[in-house]
């Protein structure tokens, strides 16, 4: 047979003595897995840490959508709202020629075209007439 295609044969290995050297290196081997398992500890927690802080700016994020949401749509039914009470307006004057209407039907445009306060809605034609005429 050749010498190249031959198998290497494995070395007999010694048995090691009891002796400092051997706890030593025991207590390395301890040492070095614990530490793995720390610097696993620490990756984790700090993906973790990582992915909750994502997670926060993501929510910011949505909670700003929804308050524009919500906002456009107190925008659009105060629209509703003053679009329905001129119509009212209007169809009222049409029907009695009494002037009241044509006062409430201005009186609402002046609102609509005033600046708004930004927190307050209520639900009706902003400049409430003191008293309707009677029917």
């Amino acid at each position: 047979m050749d010498d190249m295609s031959a198998k290497p044969q494995p070395q007999p290995q010694l048995p090691l003595a009891a002796d400092a050297t051997g706890a030593a290196g025991s207590a390395r081997k301890t040492r070095s897995a614990f530490t793995r398992q720390l610097q696993l500890t620490v990756t984790v927690l700090v993906a973790v840490a990582l992915a909750f802080v994502l997670y926060a700016a993501s929510e910011k994020g949505i909670d700003r959508a929804n308050l524009q949401r919500y906002q456009s749509y107190l925008l659009a039914d105060e629209l509703r709202q003053s679009s329905d009470d001129l119509t009212r307006m209007a169809r009222s004057y049409v029907v009695t020629l009494d002037p009241q209407y044509k006062q409430y039907y201005q009186h609402i445009l002046d609102c609509s075209r005033a600046p708004r306060a930004t927190t307050t809605f209520t639900g009706t034609w902003c400049c409430k007439a003191k008293s309707r005429p009677a029917r």
